[in-house]
């Protein structure tokens, strides 16, 4: 194929900078781009944007492809990639203004580091729009080239038109460009996306720009400031009907006038507004949106030229929705649903957020498996869509979790709303291979606060919400009042639990030691371990303050795991002085460690390491933990009795058949619960139930420990009624564990602590 002109272009300074926005939108369609090159029809270089690459191997490349024959030659006006030894590959489209009349060559080269090339088909489809325009813009600057400032005046009205034509390009690219400067992943993409469509509107000079994306809930609306409509029902019926269009065609849709006939008088009427739309596609390829112009019914009418460019705006509209949006539901991501909130809050009130977590998910993923699951999401999230009205938002959280942004609803208006949602998931079910799974929702509602920051506050009160309404059955909704003790429990729980994860990596946990006393010789029995928790400014934790949130967040076995394994390496040194005074270390064991099987093989390995002589140790266990996991409580009771440890059952007389768990459970002591130990001397069903327990205890040969011993009347009393030791205030409070050792340490005999300070001073000389 030869080119029947040469081209010259008449102002090169402003065609290189036009070409600039042609670079920028093959780098936003392709972003693995590294040299962009257009050349003549001749071969010539007419603009390169290489960044600083070589582009020798390139220009070759085409003058060698240019100058070939008819037959090869039809690669440049079909396209086509070549690939390089190197692994490079360039993707060549020849630019044609007619069958035979070529403008010019453009090439694309992408690097071998970018990895598998895409194939010319799927590239091609992708810069079209670019190629098109580009031609269009290379015509234009021709015809200006050929026609110079001596044509005729039939000449200068079409170079002025050319003109026209050209400019009107070059503020197509300018918009291009200027909506891919735009991060696709910025963090307010609905801003991205009001501002994208408040730009078409005055690039396009419409009355009316929108974008409307049913699923997800969003309108856009960019109306010009002097723009006269038609009303707003016949401008919705027009994009419900330019919706359906997309969906049914999935192509750009233009109306400038109805057809001939349609009002019955057999002309061509008007419109009440021109049309032009394009529809938006989801990361599947189905149309889930449109964006639509409505220009006045006498203005200019849209042109094929404006619809491609208008598909090219679309496309980047779909990249904004879905940066912002969940892939799977369709609802926003954190970030934006907490930007607006942060915004709603700054309007008058009241507003409430829900808090939604589908109950029982688990057994839909092992069931069914994980695509399953993600179709029941899918469900509740159409369903959750039903309840947001007007200005509402819908957020996919992480895991099985929502949230509502509910505006202008109170506590009761946001309940009575997750209440309808909860009566259409109850209804739904969920029916699969035969079998039914019914589906429920946990919902906690909490109003937006007036604070800094609103999204985060009203998701941690609203969450706290929910997992009340999972405690409490599921299937339901609970409102967050600040009063409420149980909610500011798990309140304070939930902010507790990060502090938790960062004590446990950073060792920030403090142990103390309280000691028991023989009632018979009034000597020191041993010691019972207790963990502190030490707070970013270095005020010490009572357990009070964290257990329940390590407790209800599964944290005890790790925490368990910590303090016996640096309770064994502080006692490590003091092995000797614990068999010397025949002393007990009591270590507390939770539940949830009970009935973990890793956590038992690692307190059997760390006892049996020899560290610690076993017979040392005593472990204790709760009676109520013992009992709702009697069988693993049993199990690890042998096993470690084995290597010589005891156990205690602590908290004892609480449950209605303590006795009879007795027989069950292979234990050496008990210690009575505290309860009936503080008013043992006003009670005397108190005073009737300890002296119960000390019998039966000595009929099996265990032995007791009365707990909460506060004062000497008490410690006088227990011993009266044969109870073998005592613990409390009284017998002395928590003292740090190092402290405790260092006491021990100071009893040794002197001739022990002579020989051990000779060893210790022979160590030092031979370098240990």
């Amino acid at each position: 194929m030869t080119n029947s002109q040469e081209f010259v272009p008449t102002d090169r300074a402003r065609f290189d900078a036009s070409l600039d926005c042609y670079a920028s939108l093959l780098r936003m369609l392709l972003p693995r781009v590294s040299a962009i090159c257009l050349y003549d029809p001749a071969g010539e270089t007419l603009w390169a944007s290489a960044e600083g690459l070589d582009t020798t191997e390139i220009d070759t490349l085409v003058s060698e492809r240019l100058q070939a024959d008819v037959g090869e030659d039809a690669c440049l006006a079909e396209g086509c990639r070549m690939d390089f030894p190197s692994g490079d590959a360039v993707y060549l489209a020849g630019l044609y203004a007619a069958e035979e009349d070529r403008l010019g060559v453009l090439a694309v080269s992408v690097p071998a580091t970018a990895g598998q090339h895409r194939p010319w088909s799927l590239v091609q489809g992708l810069i079209q729009p670019v190629l098109q325009c580009l031609v269009r813009d290379l015509g234009f600057q021709r015809t200006l080239a050929l026609q110079g400032d001596s044509a005729g005046a039939s000449g200068s009205t079409v170079a002025e038109r050319a003109a026209d034509d050209s400019l009107d390009a070059e503020r197509d690219l300018e918009l291009l460009a200027r909506l891919g400067e735009e991060d696709p992943t910025y963090d307010d993409p609905a801003g991205a996306l009001g501002r994208l469509v408040e730009r078409c509107r005055e690039h396009f000079d419409v009355d009316v720009c929108a974008l409307l994306v049913p699923g997800r809930n969003l309108r856009i609306l960019r109306p010009a400031p002097d723009a006269v409509m038609a009303g707003p029902e016949l401008l919705a019926k027009t994009q419900r009907n330019l919706l359906a269009m997309a969906q049914l065609h999935g192509r750009p849709f233009i109306a400038n006038r109805l057809p001939r006939g349609q009002d019955g008088s057999g002309t061509q009427p008007q419109l009440p507004f021109r049309i032009m739309s394009c529809p938006i596609h989801d990361r599947s390829g189905q149309v889930e949106g449109v964006l639509a112009l409505f220009g006045a019914p006498d203005g200019p009418e849209f042109a094929d030229r404006q619809s491609r460019v208008l598909s090219l705006v679309a496309r980047r509209a779909g990249a904004l929705l879905h940066a912002g949006h969940d892939e799977l539901t369709g609802g926003l991501t954190l970030t934006p649903f907490r930007r607006l909130v942060r915004e709603t809050a700054q309007r008058e009130g009241p507003h409430s957020v829900l808090f939604i977590n589908v109950d029982r998910m688990h057994v839909v993923n092992d069931r069914f498996g994980l695509e399953a699951g993600d179709e029941m999401l899918v469900r509740v999230a159409d369903l959750a869509r039903d309840v947001l009205g007007d200005d509402g938002a819908l957020c996919r959280l992480p895991g099985d979790q929502f949230a509502i942004l509910l505006p202008s609803h109170d506590l009761e208006q946001a309940r009575v709303a997750a209440e309808r949602l909860l009566g259409s998931v109850a209804q739904l079910g969920y029916l699969r291979e035969g079998q039914s799974i019914q589906m429920s929702l946990s919902i906690g509602a909490a109003l937006v606060p007036l604070s800094q920051e609103p999204g985060e506050e009203v998701l941690a009160a609203a969450e706290v919400a929910c997992r009340m309404a999972k405690d409490h059955g599921r299937g339901r909704v609970e409102c967050y009042q600040e009063d409420d003790q149980s909610i500011i429990r798990r309140h304070t729980d939930i902010t507790m639990l990060g502090q938790l994860h960062q004590a446990l990596n950073d060792n920030e946990f403090v142990l103390h030691a309280q000691p028991l006393q023989c009632l018979r010789s009034g000597r020191l029995q041993g010691f019972e371990i207790l963990v502190r928790l030490r707070d970013g400014d270095g005020t010490i934790l009572a357990p009070d303050r964290f257990l329940s949130a390590a407790q209800r967040y599964g944290l005890m076995p790790a925490l368990d795991r910590w303090v016996l394994e640096n309770t064994l390496t502080a006692l490590a040194p003091c092995a000797q002085d614990l068999d010397r005074h025949d002393l007990q270390v009591f270590i507390n064991l939770s539940g949830q460690s009970l009935g973990d099987q890793g956590f038992a093989d690692f307190l059997l390995q760390r006892v049996g390491d020899g560290r610690v002589p076993p017979a040392r140790l005593c472990f204790e266990i709760t009676e109520s933990a013992a009992i709702a996991r009697l069988s693993h409580a049993r199990d690890l009771i042998e096993r470690a009795r084995v290597l010589g440890a005891q156990f205690a059952l602590d908290d004892f007389g609480t449950g209605l058949s303590s006795f009879a768990y007795l027989h069950a459970l292979p234990v050496s002591i008990v210690k009575i619960d505290g309860g009936f130990v503080r008013d043992i001397n006003e009670n005397r069903a108190s005073s009737s139930m300890v002296t119960a327990i000390v019998q039966v205890a000595r009929g099996l040969q265990l032995q007791t420990v009365a707990e909460y011993v506060e004062s000497d009347l008490l410690r006088r009393r227990v011993a009266s009624l044969g109870v073998d030791f005592a613990q409390g205030f009284h017998i002395g409070r928590p003292v740090p564990l190092e402290r405790m050792l260092r006491a021990l340490a100071a009893r040794r005999p002197a001739a022990a602590r002579a020989d051990g300070a000779g060893a210790g001073q022979q160590a030092a000389v031979a370098g240990v």
